[in-house]
């Protein structure tokens, strides 16, 4: 019986990130007004699929703000914007790192991100994982840049 459960859970993840319609599969979470955020990359639905079955449940227990990205962000012909599969929004008052370790825990066979270039204004933290903020000291947006200017 689990395993049957198990399947109708992958088989709506998975359409879930089949979306056309929508880039982005959302949970707002704690506030995260601080700017700081991790980028998982990945290539296709398959990753998608992956970063969810090895993310998502952590994610939402600890009620992080996050965004999955769809076939749609897949599908996006910005082929930076395509390979950012994963979005976690650290919240207020956490630590990046903290977090990041306990992402890179649940990544380790992850495979995806290989032979992706770093997203422009990311660093890379580790394994699959990618940081940077988007705030200025004065804690105003800063507009990411796009990879055509």
């Amino acid at each position: 019986m689990l395993k049957l459960f198990e399947e109708f859970v992958k088989e709506d993840a998975k359409s879930l990130l089949s979306s056309k319609k929508v880039y982005d599969l959302h949970h707002n979470g704690k506030p995260s007004t601080n700017g700081w955020k991790l980028s998982i990359l990945g290539k296709d639905l398959k990753d998608s699929l992956e970063l969810w079955e090895s993310l998502r449940d952590y994610l939402v227990q600890n009620d992080i703000a996050h965004k999955f990205g769809t076939l749609k962000r897949i599908k996006h012909p910005n082929k930076e914007q395509s390979k950012e599969l994963l979005t976690i929004y650290i919240p207020d008052g956490s630590s990046l790192n903290e977090i990041a370790i306990e992402v890179d825990k649940r990544l380790q066979a992850y495979k995806g991100w290989h032979n992706i270039k770093t997203p422009t204004s990311y660093e890379h933290w580790g394994n699959a994982i990618f940081y940077r903020n988007d705030r200025d000291k004065g804690g105003k947006y800063i507009k990411a840049q796009n990879e055509l200017t």
